[in-house]
This record gives C-alpha cells, sequence and structure tokens, in this order.
C-alpha cells in the first residue's frame, strides 16, 4: 500500500477485464452485480430470486478477496452469510 489515495484505473486499466486478488480472478463489473442481484433476491420472483443467489454465491469469493466483509455488512443477513462462509473458506 502506498498511502494514497486510490483511483479505479489504479486497480483496472480501461482495457483491463479482470484483476487477480489474493489468487483470486475478480472480474471488473463484479461488485455492480452482486449489487444488482442482491436487488434481485429481495424484489424477484421465485425463479430470480434463485438465480440471483447462485450468481450471489459464484461472486461471494471474489467479493471476499476485495475485502468486502472486512469493511461492509450486508442488510441482507443471507448474504451476509454468504460472504462469511466465504471468507472462512479462504481462510482455511
Amino acid at each position: 500500500m502506498t498511502g494514497k489515495a486510490t483511483r479505479p484505473e489504479d486497480i483496472l486499466l480501461d482495457d483491463e477485464d479482470y484483476v487477480v486478488v489474493h489468487g483470486v480472478r475478480v472480474r471488473k463489473g463484479s461488485i455492480a452485480a452482486a449489487m444488482r442481484n442482491i436487488d434481485l433476491l429481495e424484489t424477484g420472483s421465485n425463479d430470480e430470486r434463485t438465480a440471483a443467489l447462485e450468481m450471489i454465491k459464484a461472486l461471494a469469493p471474489g467479493l471476499v478477496a476485495l475485502g468486502m466483509h472486512r469493511h461492509f455488512i450486508c442488510r441482507n443477513p443471507v448474504v451476509d452469510a454468504i460472504l462469511a462462509e466465504a471468507a472462512k473458506d479462504q481462510d482455511g
């Protein structure tokens, strides 16, 4: 860490699609996709909620690698539990 503020382009250049963080490949847009899926989990039909839940589970290792579980508490307890489990899996 340099101690100075980080800009988005310091993490991913415009022509890059992903970054590897702690050995986990995290695709550009992962956080935004997680947020949309959390919304869908709370408002969608049964099929949409099922698909959103599976996507959140798939995104969880990347979100944990980015440190979301250390800096944010999700208001959705199901998603918070998924992130906690993913963190436990990564910590070994």
